[in-house]
């Protein structure tokens, strides 16, 4: 498959990276560009030429996630790399990864494709001044194998043999790579493997098995793991091979766990603040009711020295939220009557009042008062709002709305009344118009001191 090489890639593909770099919130320069275009193929150049027919499908890409959305990587997560920075990690890696290249020394030139190209025409040269040397003995070695892209040149060889030409030496045919001491070839397969896994490029592996491009398509070739090498450099991280399991280690001689005698004599003591939760959970957040019980019996234990008993087994927050949600359960269930909320605690209205303000809910109790008015308020008339007045009398003083439900049920009452004390019988008749019971049109003909 056609890739495009780092000295020959098109200047628009270039720009055109940038662009998209730029469009998708990751600007870059010309050199990082470029840089990521190394083994692009047409195909895929091709379909990044596409992607500026639309939006970006995600943000932020730069020139090394746009090329990975070109080789089929969803632009998700090529957007997730780019932001935690997993592109910018590479580019370190190839930059330590090139300065150790720099620094050890290069291998002769012999080892590699060009020193072979360079030794041919040498050995040509050689053959024509010098004779060939025979060797003492039978060779066992085979010939080498044919291909199908090198035809046999017996023939051809023979016939220049018979007319006179000068021999002409043969370029030596590359050794197969051997594997390393005491790695076998299987091994080798598995560390070509593993190399491709972690870089992802064909030159990064080259770098790191210091060969050249060529060995290393000779060697993928050998060990046949070029549709493998293929797969890993363009495809996802669901297809890198697992993790060879290591075998488990040898479990010993079963051993009896005996408890120790020391938890069997000692047992664990409860610790203070264990004994407050439980006599919270017994008494409640009450003051009053623990002030007695931790305190001697003639003298209960002050509000001061309660909070520091507290504060001191580290509970002090926790009895706080506890008397906040208590205080606050009770103001409902009484319906905002301090009265009786401060009977319910043990406490007097300004003991009270000091309580709410220590535990910072004056104005949270304020604004429940407030919806407990605004919903009597919204009683209707008639027979709700004067069954309240009749029944419920100490809650509307307490919400201080007694006097104006008592003016307003005598105003509209006594106007109704003047119209239907005329009739032969007006108090059943004020019974059907205001939609009450016969008691309760007595007690209201009470109240309203109603005549005929």
């Amino acid at each position: 498959m056609a890739t495009l090489n780092l000295s020959v890639v098109e200047p628009d593909l270039v720009a055109l990276v940038q662009e998209l770099s730029r469009r998708a919130g990751r600007p870059c320069d010309e050199p990082e560009a470029r840089a990521a275009l190394v083994g692009l193929t047409a195909a895929e150049a091709a379909h990044l030429r596409k992607a500026t027919r639309g939006a970006p499908p995600a943000l932020p890409l730069g020139p090394n996630a746009w090329v990975e959305v070109a080789r089929g990587l969803e632009p998700q997560i090529a957007a997730a790399r780019e932001v935690s920075g997993y592109y910018a990690l590479l580019a370190e890696r190839d930059v330590l990864a090139s300065m150790l290249q720099s620094r050890t020394p290069a291998p002769p030139a012999r080892d590699t494709e060009q020193g072979r190209a360079q030794a041919a025409p040498d050995a040509a040269v050689k053959s024509r001044t010098e004779p060939t040397p025979q060797p003492p003995t039978k060779s066992r070695a085979q010939p080498p194998a044919k291909t199908r892209a090198q035809p046999d040149s017996k023939p051809a060889a023979a016939s220049d043999q018979k007319r006179g030409a000068p021999a002409v030496a043969r370029a030596p045919a590359p050794a197969k790579s051997r594997p390393q001491p005491g790695q076998s070839s299987a091994d080798r397969a598995a560390h070509l493997l593993g190399l491709f896994s972690y870089h992802r490029d064909n030159t990064l592996v080259a770098q790191a098995l210091r060969i050249s491009l060529a060995e290393l398509s000779r060697q993928l070739d050998e060990h046949q793991l070029r549709r493998k090498a293929a797969r890993l450099v363009r495809g996802v991280d669901a297809i890198f091979p697992s993790a060879t399991p290591t075998s488990p280690a040898r479990s010993g001689p079963p051993v009896r766990r005996r408890a120790t005698v020391a938890a069997a004599i000692k047992p664990a003591l409860p610790s203070p603040a264990d004994e407050l939760r439980a006599l919270l959970a017994e008494l409640g957040p009450g003051r009053k009711a623990l002030a007695a019980r931790l305190g001697p019996p003639d003298a209960p234990l002050t509000d001061k020295a309660l909070l520091a008993l507290f504060a001191e087994a580290g509970l002090e927050r926790d009895f706080a939220n506890r008397e906040r949600d208590h205080l606050r359960k009770l103001f409902t269930d009484l319906r905002g009557h301090r009265g009786e909320l401060a009977r319910a605690l043990g406490l007097s209205l300004e003991e009270l009042k000091s309580l709410s303000v220590e535990l910072g809910l004056a104005r949270e109790l304020d604004r429940m008062r407030d919806l407990l008015r605004r919903d009597a308020r919204d009683k209707r008339w008639p027979r709700d709002r004067i069954e309240l007045l009749l029944h419920d009398r100490a809650h509307l003083d307490e919400l201080g709305l007694l006097s104006e439900f008592e003016r307003e049920v005598k105003t509209r009452v006594s106007l109704l009344w003047k119209d239907l004390k005329s009739r032969p019988h007006p108090l059943e008749e004020l019974q059907r118009a205001l939609r009450l019971t016969e008691a309760d049109t007595k007690v209201l003909q009470r109240f309203c001191s109603l005549r005929r």
